[in-house]
């Protein structure tokens, strides 16, 4: 018995993308939970759009940052926590404008600062 893509629950939703038989739609995506939606990500099932990943959680985005998954946009940079923010950076997986990393503390941006003497190609800001 098929079920009616317009009742279907968030959890029949992620179970009918997760079997790669239902391409969900927009409407569909949005009662998905955010839960479901990071793992239809991570697990390659599910490309994001920007509003997807507004609905997900920060530590969600930098999984999936890390993971390679998805590249953050600058609002979605703007949403992490400044300690993630600077954490994602220091370590390479994401780029970041003059601009952007104006909201690290003076002691965080003297730290990049010896970083980068010490290794001046391991920190390119894009």
């Amino acid at each position: 018995m098929a079920l009616d893509r317009v009742t279907m629950t968030s959890t029949q939703l992620y179970q009918a993308a997760t079997r790669d038989t239902v391409p969900l739609s927009c409407e569909e995506r949005d009662r998905v939970s955010c839960d479901y939606l990071f793992v239809l990500a991570i697990t390659n099932k599910l490309e994001l759009n920007q509003h997807d990943k507004d609905r997900l959680r920060p530590l969600h985005l930098a999984h999936l940052a890390v993971t390679e998954k998805c590249d953050l946009s600058e609002e979605d940079k703007g949403r992490l926590p400044t300690e993630l923010l600077y954490e994602l950076f220091v370590q390479g997986f994401i780029g970041m404008s003059e601009g952007e990393m104006a909201r690290f503390a003076p002691a965080q941006l003297k730290l990049l600062q010896k970083l980068e003497t010490a290794n001046p190609a391991s920190l390119v800001a894009t």
